[in-house]
């Protein structure tokens, strides 16, 4: 099933490589099946995602586009819309909050795009999917509640 997890704003992209580490070292996937994937690159850009890699992460990281060619040390970043025609082991979905999917200002009748998108996004994957959220969950994400293993990575101080 794939996992929603919410966490605080701050935390969202730290959470995403978090993951990613976690799936290098614990299961079969290799760097370049692994891939983070912005909803919203005006608000989380693939440039601050790639910025906050951690200084010990265990491989390198670049942005995929559409030359893209898979390297066996390097996993990638993207955004939804350039995900398509790619297949990885892990996707980490990040701003699958309702402030940022579907975008603020889009009308009600646009939003089905957006749910396309994340579908796109989604079915990228062959071993699992995660997706990251700060306060509440997209609609998109409680349409299908019954569908998606939830938890929480709030911290308490």
């Amino acid at each position: 099933w794939p996992r929603a997890v919410e966490t605080t704003p701050e935390k969202e992209i730290d959470l995403a490589w978090e993951w990613a580490a976690d799936c290098l070292a614990t299961t079969s996937a290799v760097p370049w099946s692994v891939c983070i994937v912005t909803t919203s690159p005006q608000k989380i850009s693939i440039e601050n995602i790639l910025s906050k890699r951690p200084a010990d992460f265990p491989t390198k990281a670049v942005e995929l586009t559409g030359d893209y060619a898979e390297k066996q040390d390097t996993m990638t970043v993207g955004t939804m819309s350039n995900v398509k025609g790619f297949e990885f082991s892990v996707m980490i979905i990040v701003g699958c909050g309702i402030k940022m999917l579907p975008p603020p200002g889009r009308t009600a009748d646009e939003h089905w795009r957006d749910a396309l998108r994340l579908y796109v996004a989604m079915t990228r994957a062959r071993d699992q999917v995660v997706m990251i959220y700060s306060g509440n969950a997209s609609e998109i994400l409680t349409t299908m509640n019954e569908f998606i293993e939830w938890e929480t990575m709030l911290q308490v101080e």
